[in-house]
């Protein structure tokens, strides 16, 4: 079983990691869903070994918060950034937040005079909302109070202003972040990069105003729909898996941004 290797370079053979010390990696030979879940390392799951790496830092990979790995922990790799990971609970959330914020610094490079972040909604398409109704829920997704909560939660934290007295545009640097954080898959990136590219180097219209709305985190994400449907022995994972498959949501926000005319 290969338990003392590092993570694999390629993001793809570690889409998902779980957590777990030598004694609980060696029960998994010994159960019929461990033996299972071993046979995915040698797909897109890794397993990080508690007694070889204290903290996912020690691994040459980061955490987007403050997590504490411990048996049972499982994180899923950010759509973002292929070195960043989220516990499962907390993905959405943190997903978005990131997202948020490569928007704001790809807005400073094209050379905004001023960028916002507003109106937070939390959406479900109805038959996933009619599923986890239907499910172990207590007050989780479907449950128009949850939404209301997760929404007011999330604009807490997304919800911003960002004014700029002087900023040189770098047409180079913002196609950079969006090639390099996979963000050039997202209309509204593509969009306004090309109408700068427009302005700034073909003398173009300039553009006075833009606003749209930006999807933060989707309802389905690969690194989240290939963890979330891993199926682990009970003793091999924590409790933030069940939340986190009970809790399927789109996150989207106005984005307002203005340049100098």
């Amino acid at each position: 079983m290969r338990r003392h290797h590092a993570p694999p370079d390629l993001p793809n053979k570690r889409l998902a990691i779980i957590c777990l010390d030598n004694d609980n990696i060696n029960l998994l030979e010994d159960d019929e869903k461990g033996r299972e879940l071993l046979s995915k390392t040698y797909g897109s799951l890794y397993i990080l070994n508690l007694d070889e790496y204290s903290n996912l830092s020690d691994a040459g990979l980061y955490l987007l918060d403050d997590t504490y790995l411990s048996n049972g922990t499982l994180l899923t790799i950010s759509p973002y950034d292929t070195n960043s990971y989220s516990e499962i609970a907390n993905a959405r959330d943190n997903f978005s937040i990131q997202k948020a914020e490569y928007f704001f610094e790809f807005c400073q490079k094209l050379g905004a005079l001023y960028v916002e972040m507003k109106d937070i909604q939390i959406k479900q398409s109805e038959d996933e909302a009619q599923a986890t109704i239907k499910g172990q829920g207590y007050g989780v997704s479907g449950d128009a109070s949850y939404i209301t909560k997760k929404s007011n939660e999330l604009s807490s934290k997304l919800e911003r202003k960002l004014k700029l007295v002087r900023c040189t545009p770098n047409l180079d640097s913002a196609k950079k972040l969006m090639l390099s954080h996979n963000l050039n898959g997202d209309a509204i990136f593509r969009e306004l990069f090309a109408m700068r590219l427009h302005e700034l180097a073909e003398s173009g219209t300039g553009i006075a105003e833009y606003e749209r709305k930006l999807t933060l985190v989707k309802t389905y994400e690969q690194s989240l729909d290939y963890a979330l449907n891993l199926n682990f022995p009970s003793f091999a994972i924590g409790g933030g898996y069940a939340h986190a498959r009970r809790e399927r949501y789109e996150c989207i926000s106005t984005i307002r941004v203005t340049f100098s005319p």
